[in-house]
């Protein structure tokens, strides 16, 4: 519970279908990955890239886990819902990521801190440049083109 980060890889094929991917991650103290190296591929879907996140100081990994596991046990209902949105409330969050996307375009996604990318800078894969602003909800309001 208190590792500060690691390397997992592997792969699998079941007949022309295929799974692979690596991992080489950074934590932050008690919590999960602040820094990760990755690579993911299945089939003809892949990507790779360095993803940047940070995690509330209010909160363990571990005591964020014990809770979740004492709110399985409550009745479904608007007070466990209410808890579980609060305990959402105190995830790590993305802030940077830089890398291949899924559609083969180059990206840097720069987040605020409730993990909303705000600026993205795009090379798509027939080598198309441009910059999106986004807003909180994600939504593109103004884009810059070559």
């Amino acid at each position: 519970g208190t590792e500060c980060g690691g390397l997992a890889f592997g792969s699998s094929r079941n007949g022309a279908q295929y799974e692979a991917g690596a991992i080489l991650a950074f934590d932050q103290y008690n919590e999960d990955q602040a820094i990760a190296l990755q690579h993911y591929e299945s089939d003809s879907r892949r990507y790779t890239g360095l993803t940047i996140a940070e995690y509330p100081t209010s909160i363990t990994n571990k005591q964020r886990s014990e809770r979740y596991a004492q709110l399985e046990k409550m009745p479904e209902g608007p007070e466990k819902q209410k808890a579980l949105n609060e305990l959402e409330a105190l995830q790590g969050r993305a802030r940077a990521y830089f890398g291949r996307a899924r559609d083969g375009a180059a990206v840097l996604n720069l987040m605020d801190p409730a993990g909303n990318v705000r600026l993205r800078l795009r090379v798509d894969a027939a080598g198309s440049p441009r910059i999106e602003f986004l807003d909180a909800a994600g939504k593109v309001t103004k884009t810059l083109m070559e």
